[in-house]
C-alpha cells in the first residue's frame, strides 16, 4: 500500500487507519511517497505510543532511479519511452533536479571561484521571501484585516511558507487565527485558530466551533488549536505563479480560510 503525498498534509491517523486496514490482508507493506522521502507526521502514524511500520521512499531517488531503468527496457515501444521521459523531467522539476549536467558543471566552476558571494548568497536565500512576501502579499492582507477590524502580524517568510497570525482587539489576547509552519511539532504548514495556553475554551462552544468548521474538511486538534487544518507548502513555482505573477491567488485563499474561521468564531460567540 503506497501513500502517496506531494504538497499535501497528513490527514490524523492516517497511516494507522491504513494499517489497520491492511493488517486484515495476509501480507503487505506500507510505503510512504514524498518528493524527498520525509518522515511521516506522529499525528498520522502513532497511536498509544506506538508508531506503525512503514517503507520511507521518494520521487527524488527511488521513483527517478526505477522509471529511468524503464526507460531502458523500452526502446522497443517509442511512446512509452517518450512519456516516461517526460514524466522524469516533470519529476526532476518538482526535486530541483532540472539544471542539466553541463548548466551545473558550470554554475558548480563559478561558484568555486566566487566562494564569498557563493556563501552570501546563501546566507541570504531565505530573506527574499520575505522580500516578496512585503512586496506582493502583506499589503494585501493587511487592507484585508483592516476592513475585517484584525491585526495583521506578519512573522517571517520560507520558500515553503509565510508565517503569519491575525489578531482583534476584542479577543485580548485569548486566541488568533494563525497561519503557520512548525518546525518542532510536525513540520507541517497548517492554519487555524490558535489559543493562550492558559485560555479555556468551553465544551459548548469548542463544539459550536467543530460543527461549523466540520461542514469542509475534518480538522485537528490539540492543545494549542482548538482546530487546525494542514495547508500544500509552497514552492518556487507557487511563489512564481500564485504570488509574483498573480499576486491575489494564495491572498484569495488564505482570505477564504480566514473569512469561514470569522463565521464560525460568530457562530460560537467569540467574535
Amino acid at each position: 500500500m503506497i501513500e502517496n503525498k506531494v504538497y499535501a498534509g497528513d490527514q490524523d491517523k492516517q497511516l494507522v487507519r491504513y494499517d489497520r486496514y491492511a493488517n486484515n490482508k495476509k501480507q503487505h507493506l506500507l510505503a510512504y511517497l514524498t518528493l524527498f522521502g520525509d518522515d511521516t507526521s506522529e499525528n498520522s502514524c502513532k497511536e498509544d505510543g506506538k508508531e506503525v511500520p512503514y517503507l520511507r521512499i521518494s520521487y527524488k531517488e527511488d521513483i527517478i532511479t526505477w522509471l529511468e531503468k524503464c526507460v531502458a527496457i523500452s526502446s522497443r515501444f517509442p511512446l512509452v519511452r517518450e512519456t516516461l521521459v517526460q514524466y522524469i523531467n516533470h519529476l526532476k522539476i518538482l526535486t530541483y533536479q532540472d539544471i542539466n549536467t553541463k548548466n551545473e558543471k558550470e554554475i558548480i566552476e563559478y561558484l568555486s571561484e566566487n566562494i564569498e558571494p557563493a556563501k552570501n548568497i546563501h546566507q541570504n536565500y531565505d530573506k527574499v521571501y520575505d522580500y516578496l512576501t512585503e512586496k506582493y502579499f502583506n499589503p494585501n492582507m493587511e487592507k484585508f484585516a483592516k476592513e475585517k477590524g484584525l491585526k495583521y502580524v506578519f512573522n517571517g517568510s520560507k520558500e515553503y511558507c509565510i508565517d503569519f497570525y491575525l489578531i482583534k482587539d476584542d479577543w485580548d489576547n485569548n486566541y488568533w487565527i494563525k497561519f503557520h509552519y512548525d518546525r518542532d511539532r510536525d513540520r507541517k504548514y497548517h492554519y487555524g485558530l490558535c489559543k493562550h495556553e492558559n485560555y479555556s475554551i468551553t465544551d459548548e462552544k469548542r463544539q459550536k466551533l467543530l460543527d461549523f468548521i466540520s461542514g469542509t474538511n475534518k480538522p485537528s486538534s490539540d492543545d494549542w488549536y482548538p482546530f487546525y487544518f494542514n495547508l500544500d507548502y509552497l514552492s518556487v513555482e507557487r511563489w512564481q505563479e500564485e504570488i509574483i505573477n498573480n499576486s491575489d491567488k494564495f491572498f484569495k485563499d488564505c482570505t477564504e480560510r480566514i473569512e469561514e474561521i470569522l463565521l464560525a468564531l460568530k457562530k460560537a460567540g467569540m467574535d
